[in-house]
């Protein structure tokens, strides 16, 4: 049954019904020394292409992921799941509608059994267990009052129209996966005035699915919040702990990485065939795969920030080996773990996928590869370039190598304040092409690949350093690298940036990052823990 007509009746069920539920008493405020330094105010957060897949996936059993044919959210600060940005539009409503309709069709047909059981008969009564049993699942809570008896009705109505009650389950799941109340992560506001509360159990069980899952609560969590086990940290730093020993917890890892590294941009690279003869389609997916392989070898394999920089692990499979000349055999799944026996290939910023996307299409690129240690790895802002400036790099020039054409950055007033910073670290990257081949000369002339580290907060990493490598110890060992990837693992949390009002929990979540020894699941327990993670402002409270 189609549901364009009923699209009014969906959201006069949802945002009629998006009022406070009751909750358990409030949990100890945090601790004294952040003051009022905490919460911060959290808007609807509508559920990510990503997220939508996988939680219908979980859901429905469903995993033809309908949410590709969704609009592409808006990328912040290197994310897709800014809450701020990511909205409904018109054609996104017609694609929930669409979805929701073969959603509800395919699982009442497959999956009805699992959905409902019906010992009373089939009738209204039967339908009202549906949408109190199952309709928890869908709204990762339980069911208001209000909310109850409105879908309880729709399904009656439904049964009457359809005379049938598969049809009347349909309509009804079409509904409630229209509803926002399954859209969107809701985190109403319970208090009359302004000022500082902390999540419901409800509230704090979809927050932390969706971290450490990507997906809808699971029944145990559900009613861990129920019980009010979440109200603690200990409580929820436990129901963490299950939740990172489950398969499920690689999927928002992986994501995280594939936005961190821009793994969709390696798939689709292009290079000039004149060039880098040889270099297609197949070889680019193959680098993709190779990367994001890379990573996640080194966060579930040793799980520290230092196996991600300085892992000597290269994947690879025959079109790699084929082109890089690295070893290939006894792969399995079209890929081996292998290790350069060179050693050119050592690290995370020696990856090939990764130097093939940070440069041009006929050449390497100093400018971006030395961005990315700047701004991915040490939360170094740069200023835009000057108005009139043309991003086009040095023509290629085949009596010079790269360093030399590049050097023109530095001999102009305009450029060099920040080339100055950029341009030195991304020289030692040269001994890699375009596409992340090894090289000793360019255009008949030797490769200077030493580089430079003229800014840092932390002054461990000032300096010069003379192979790839050496910069990569060095980057893994730093703080300030820590902190930076901290925050973007926060930013990631959270769904925005951090705030004036993030700043204590902030600083905690760094210091217990880099104690552990740069620890990815301690990073994870920590920003759980924190209050930025559990509390939120209301409009018009703390900053």
């Amino acid at each position: 049954m189609k549901l364009l007509r009923c699209l009014p009746l969906v959201f006069a069920l949802g945002l009629s019904s998006c009022k406070p539920t009751a909750r358990p008493p409030d949990p100890p405020p945090p601790s004294p020394d952040c003051g009022s330094q905490m919460g911060h105010s959290s808007p609807l957060r509508l559920l990510t292409r990503t997220e939508f897949d996988q939680t219908v996936r979980d859901l429905l059993g469903d995993t033809t992921h309908p949410a590709l044919n969704f609009p592409v959210e808006p990328v912040a600060f290197g994310f897709d799941n800014n809450a701020d940005l990511v909205k409904v539009t018109p054609e996104a409503v017609n694609r929930y509608l669409e979805a929701a309709e073969a959603l509800s069709h395919v699982a009442v047909t497959t999956r009805r059994a699992e959905m409902i059981s019906c010992p009373q008969g089939e009738n209204a009564d039967c339908g009202r267990q549906f949408v109190r049993t199952f309709g928890r699942k869908v709204f990762r809570r339980a069911l208001t009052a209000t909310e109850e008896s409105a879908f309880s009705l729709f399904f009656s109505k439904s049964l009457e129209s359809e005379q049938s009650f598969d049809g009347a389950l349909e309509a009804t799941l079409q509904v409630m996966l229209q509803s926002p109340q399954f859209l969107y992560r809701v985190e109403p506001s319970t208090l009359a005035t302004a000022g500082v509360r902390p999540l419901t159990g409800d509230e704090l069980a979809s927050r932390l699915s969706y971290f450490l899952w990507g997906s809808m609560p699971d029944e145990s969590l559900l009613d861990a919040a129920a019980a009010g086990q979440l109200d603690t940290v200990e409580g929820l730093t436990a129901q963490a702990q299950r939740l990172l020993a489950d398969p499920r917890a690689r999927d928002p890892a992986t994501h995280f990485f594939a936005q961190w590294l821009s793994l969709d941009a390696v798939a689709t690279l292009a290079k000039d065939p004149v060039v880098y003869p040889g270099f297609d389609a197949t070889l680019a997916s193959s680098l993709k795969s190779s990367l994001q392989q890379y990573a996640s070898d080194a966060f579930f394999g040793e799980g520290t920030l230092k196996a991600l920089l300085t892992s000597n692990a290269v994947f690879v499979d025959q079109p790699m080996a084929n082109r890089y000349g690295l070893p290939a055999s006894g792969t399995v799944g079209g890929f081996t773990r292998a290790t350069d026996p060179t050693g050119h290939v050592s690290g995370l910023l020696s990856q090939p996928g990764l130097l093939a996307r940070l440069a041009s299409p006929d050449q390497s690129s100093p400018v971006r590869r030395g961005l990315f240690v700047l701004q991915k790895l040490m939360c170094v802002p740069i200023s835009p370039p000057p108005p009139g400036f043309s991003p086009v790099p040095p023509a290629a020039n085949p009596g010079k190598t790269t360093r030399e054409r590049f050097a023109a950055h530095s001999l102009d007033p305009a450029c060099a304040a920040c080339h100055s910073h950029i341009d030195p670290i991304g020289f030692g990257f040269e001994h890699f092409d375009g596409i992340g081949a090894w090289r000793d000369t360019e255009n008949g002339l030797p490769v200077d690949a030493s580089g430079d580290v003229t800014a840092a907060l932390d002054a461990s990493l000032v300096g010069p350093f003379s192979t790839l490598g050496e910069l990569s110890s060095r980057l893994s060992a730093s703080r300030q690298v820590h902190d930076c990837v901290a925050v973007q693992w926060l930013r990631y949390a959270l769904g925005r940036v951090e705030a004036s009002a993030d700043t204590c929990a902030l600083q905690r979540i760094e210091q217990t990052f880099f104690d552990s020894g740069g620890r990815f699941v301690d990073l994870q327990l920590a920003i759980v823990g924190s209050d930025s993670f559990r509390y939120r402002a209301e409009a018009g409270g703390a900053p």
